[in-house]
């Protein structure tokens, strides 16, 4: 009987050994296959289910943070308890598999009901019948933590020696596949970065055994070179696509490097079946394989957009130094010429020296008339202007008559006669052709963009002209451009200064001589009145008033016309000066007049304090001659924004929208305008008159104490 047992035990114990050979054949076989790493663990938890009965297994998986762990296989256990048990953290007393993993060792809890690793999961597990758990850390090759193999149980109890055997086993497999898969996964991220990277930056790479000839490309290689997939490589494949004219030094180069067992590093041309030439750049380095044989692991790099920018960036430093160069001569003559007339000369001369003209034409384009105008030229080392005798007969061109002008205009860019002589006839060719001009460059110049005339640029010889040459004739013809349009402000300016000039005249004369003489007026007619009624004395008062008026306007008079200060400025700040003035100008007129000032007084520019005493003098005139007014105010405002002043009386008012021939409202608005201030104007028949002003920023900071 004895016996018995002893034969069932060991039945007992082979058993689960038997089919763990065989459950390890079978995972190793799915890894190698290279099965998906769900299905490889959902295998492994099966088996040992197979083998212990009665348990249910889970593998967790560890997060790269190596913080939580997260589902990995659990074929059998309820998915709701799966759920709530995954993305858990570990740590030294976290449940089962989080203590297993945080410590690093198999963790055995015999009964969940009663084990406090188990507080925080505790009724999840009991609510499906989970009675003990059974945890072991899956660990990688280099002995770091990757998961947790567990093994639960719906009765409390413990693993025995050989369960705890095969848990370690189990755990080990697991490690496998997944390291395994982790390493497949890896390698075909990392193949698939590496052929992203090759196609975005044109670069294939290669191998290439020197002694055996066998050559190994990457895709990228094979569509560099515009070679089928699949096709053997070989040196005669590269040299077919390498130009006849380059193909000797690309084979010195090679067999110069492999005799001196150096790296490659050159470049060259392809010339493709698609038609398409291509400048790539390679470099290799050389190995030497086991049995001492020499082999060359490289890269080909496409840099044909390296070598076409490149060409470009030395026409477009061609380019920016001509135009510098341009640009420098034709600021040095702006800023040494002091008449602006000489500055299209200046220009002219400079385009004339940069491309090695024999001379340089002007056409400007009537935009009334749609034709080109002769404006000038650049002739035997001077300006032949449009008011001279020969070139006052050229007639104005219509555009369409004169090949290239139509090109020109309908493009909007320069283009090259090559030959004057033998191309399409033009009017003015003869003239031309007697100055000895073969080639002729045109360029439309730009104004906003809008072509507004057209540059003629002259050889003497036959010439081609690159494309770097006509940006920069195109530069230097807007910069020809500039030149006109500042000699025509420069004449519309100072006819624009004649204008301002002469309307600062009319203002100061209205506001001297006309307000004074209407001062003067008024005394004598009170002197007219005194002497009707007998008043000698009060006569003789009047007209003493009336010969310092006169001085007084005579005086601001030749100051106005020598743009000085009023003298009642030169005495006194502006509130004074008002005060002043509405003291001298008011006696005897039946008009009381008042001044009020808020806040805190203040110097203003010289400038505003002249405009606002001008404009407080125009406003009382108005008062007495027109207004027949018996109070005008002054109100005169500081604020730490602005400066305002208003003018009001109480007379018979007028109506704004009626025209007048008098000139002081016009004046008033242009001296304000002038400060950059507002003003407006409220009044209406039988209502009085008051006028508004306000002066943003009125602050002479240069006169202000510190």
């Amino acid at each position: 009987m004895r016996s018995d047992t002893r034969d069932i035990e060991r039945i007992a114990y082979r058993m689960p050994v038997e089919a763990l050979l065989a459950g390890d054949k079978q995972l190793l076989e799915m890894i190698t296959r290279g099965e998906l790493l769900p299905a490889i663990l959902d295998a492994l938890c099966r088996l040992v289910e197979e083998m212990f009965s009665g348990t249910l297994c889970s593998v967790l998986l560890l997060d790269n943070a190596g913080e939580r762990l997260w589902h990995g296989a659990a074929p059998s256990l309820p998915a709701a308890y799966t759920a709530a048990i995954s993305g858990g953290h570990i740590g030294p007393n976290v449940a089962s598999c989080g203590s297993a993993a945080y410590r690093k060792q198999l963790v055995v809890c015999a009964d969940i009901e009663t084990d406090p690793l188990w507080k925080d999961y505790r009724d999840v597990a009991l609510m499906y019948g989970l009675r003990a758990c059974w945890s072991m850390p899956i660990f990688s090759s280099g002995g770091t933590v990757l998961g947790t193999f567990a093994v639960y149980s719906k009765l409390p109890c413990s693993p025995s020696p050989q369960q705890r055997e095969s848990i370690e086993q189990f755990a080990h497999l697991a490690s496998i596949a997944i390291e395994r898969t982790r390493g497949e996964e890896a390698l075909r991220r990392s193949e698939a970065y590496l052929a992203e990277a090759q196609r975005l930056s044109l670069t294939g790479s290669f191998g290439w055994k020197v002694e055996s000839g066998e050559i190994f490309w990457s895709n990228e290689t094979y569509r560099l070179l515009e070679v089928e997939r699949g096709t053997k490589p070989s040196l005669d494949l590269v040299f077919q696509r390498v130009p006849p004219e380059e193909a000797d030094w690309v084979r010195h180069v090679l067999d110069q490097a492999i005799r001196d067992g150096a790296d490659l590093d050159f470049q060259h041309r392809l010339l493709l079946p698609s038609g398409a030439v291509k400048q790539v750049h390679v470099v290799a380095r050389p190995t030497k394989d086991g049995t001492g044989k020499i082999e060359y692991f490289g890269a080909v790099m496409d840099v044909t957009h390296r070598a076409v920018a490149n060409a470009a960036l030395r026409a477009s430093e061609q380019l920016a130094r001509g135009q510098w160069v341009s640009l420098a001569r034709t600021l040095d003559a702006l800023s040494m010429e002091s008449a602006p007339d000489r500055l299209v000369e200046h220009v002219l001369r400079t385009i004339a020296g940069q491309l090695g003209a024999h001379s340089v034409s002007v056409w400007r384009r009537d935009g009334s008339s749609g034709t080109l105008k002769f404006e000038c030229a650049f002739e035997g080392g001077r300006l032949v202007t449009k008011s001279e005798k020969t070139a006052a007969n050229v007639p104005p061109l219509r555009i369409e008559e004169v090949w290239p002008w139509p090109e020109v205009f309908r493009t909007g860019k320069a283009t090259v006669l090559e030959d004057i002589r033998t191309g399409p006839p033009f009017l003015w060719r003869e003239h031309l052709i007697g100055l000895g001009i073969v080639t002729v460059l045109v360029a439309p110049m730009l104004v906003s963009g809008r072509l507004a005339g057209m540059i003629g640029i002259r050889f003497t010889e036959k010439r081609a002209v690159q494309a770097q040459e006509l940006e920069l004739a195109q530069a230097l013809a807007n910069q020809a451009m500039l030149a006109i349009q500042l000699t025509r402000l420069s004449a519309q300016s100072r006819q624009a200064a004649v204008v301002a000039e002469r309307n600062r005249l009319a203002r100061e004369i209205h506001d001297t001589l006309a307000q004074g003489l209407t001062g003067i007026i008024l005394q004598l007619e009170a002197t007219e009145d005194a002497l009707t009624r007998g008043l000698g004395s009060e006569a003789g008062q009047h007209l003493q008033r009336a010969g310092k008026l006169a001085r007084e306007a005579l005086g601001e008079a030749r100051r106005s016309v020598q743009a000085l200060r009023p003298q009642a400025l030169e005495r006194q700040d502006l509130c004074g000066a008002m005060e002043t003035m509405l003291e001298t100008m008011t006696p005897g007129t039946g008009l009381k007049a008042e001044l009020i000032v808020n806040g805190e007084r203040r110097t203003l520019p010289d400038e505003f304090e002249d405009n606002l005493l001008r404009i407080a003098q125009e406003g009382l005139t108005n008062a007495i001659r027109y207004a027949r007014a018996t109070l005008f105010r002054a109100r005169l405002a500081f604020d730490k924004a602005e400066v305002r002043l208003e003018l009001s009386d109480d007379g018979c008012g007028f109506d704004p929208s009626r025209k007048s021939d008098g000139f002081g409202l016009i004046g008033i608005r242009e001296r304000v305008e002038g400060m950059g201030g507002k003003m407006s104007v409220q009044t209406g028949p039988g209502r009085g008159a008051a006028i508004l002003i306000a002066l943003p920023g009125a602050i002479d900071h240069s006169k202000r104490v510190v």
